[in-house]
């Protein structure tokens, strides 16, 4: 099966001009760029989210006291 996507694959790419395939590139880079951007953003937004060791000493000794 494997093979078989391989074969189409090339396929595609042989019947794309060399400009069409110089555009395809350029879209696929900008979209990963697009893509790193945003899951840069998703984990800097977890990571505020996170309580700090500071917070957990907090929550941890009103627990204790509760």
């Amino acid at each position: 099966m494997q093979r078989l996507l391989d074969k189409r694959h090339r396929y595609n790419c042989i019947c794309l001009s060399k400009h069409e395939r110089k555009s395809v590139k350029y879209l696929i880079k900008q979209s990963t760029k697009k893509m790193l951007a945003h899951t840069q953003d998703l984990v800097y937004t977890l990571k505020e989210l996170m309580p700090t060791q500071y917070q957990k000493d907090n929550l941890e000794a009103i627990s204790y006291f509760t």
